[in-house]
């Protein structure tokens, strides 16, 4: 049986259950995974400030792949392959101030920018941006942006994402839930920061595990043997993967890690 080296999970519908609670079992299966010498990346589309305060009741050395591999912190290293500037995505901008039912934030390396003043769409913001900053003009702001995320909390896929994806020649376009749609930099996504961290240590994707339930985690699921998408996860996700993983409600991704590393 090959080692395993390098496990990547998802944080949202995968590591976290429906109530955005991590697993009390985390900490202990961290431990198991370091003792067996592999090392373990949280590889998201939050912002790296979420990630940080989400893992920040314990000392650690994980990975994190923030914004969908825009921003990378790998040991003391911290990586931002291609960041880009707000000029980029005026047309964007524009298309969601003129639809009363989306709202966008923009995420850069010091945090996250709205103009929006929709209460629903703040409070589902905060979630995933936990640094984040209100300004009067999103075209007025002068931070590298690493992604830009669009929210729609009741008709993302049928009536918002297409007019995102007319972007798509310029831009990487993502869902990564039901109600956000993720544009990043060409040649930024999960799968690619999978990559750039398996050069680095080493590693093969035969010893590489990885977890995830949408559709910004199809390219992450490619990089390695053993892909599971999770039993609550996009179908599309399932159709690549080679394994189902039991549902974030149930635990799936620490059952899983347990059971392989009992082996």
């Amino acid at each position: 049986m090959i080692d395993i080296k390098l496990i990547a999970a998802d944080m949202d519908g995968t590591l976290l259950d429906s109530n955005k609670k991590l697993s009390p079992r985390f900490r202990e299966v961290y431990e198991t995974i370091r003792n067996a010498g592999a090392t373990m990346a949280i590889a998201s589309g939050r912002q790296y400030y979420s990630l940080l305060t989400e893992f920040d009741f314990f000392p650690h050395d994980l990975i994190f792949i923030a914004d969908n591999g825009g921003y990378i912190k790998f040991k003391d290293r911290v990586l931002m392959p291609n960041p880009f500037v707000v000029e980029k995505v005026y047309d964007l901008i524009d298309a969601v101030r003129a639809d009363s039912k989306t709202d966008l934030v923009l995420s850069a390396e010091d945090g996250a920018y709205y103009e929006s003043t929709n209460e629903a769409f703040v409070k589902e913001m905060k979630l995933y941006y936990s640094r984040s900053f209100f300004v009067d003009d999103l075209k007025a702001v002068k931070a590298n942006l690493l992604k830009v995320a669009v929210c729609n909390l009741h008709d993302m896929e049928a009536h918002t994402l297409p007019f995102v994806r007319r972007h798509r020649a310029d831009f990487v376009v993502s869902m990564s839930s039901r109600i956000w749609v993720d544009v990043m930099p060409v040649g930024i996504d999960k799968g690619q920061a999978v990559r750039f961290i398996q050069k680095e240590l080493g590693v093969l994707p035969e010893q590489t595990m990885l977890f995830g339930d949408y559709l910004n985690d199809y390219q992450m699921l490619q990089t390695g043997h053993y892909s599971y998408a999770m039993e609550n996860a996009h179908i599309d996700l399932k159709k690549i993967a080679r394994f189902i993983a039991p549902s974030n409600d149930k635990d799936g991704v620490m059952q899983v890690i347990s059971s392989y590393f009992k082996k």
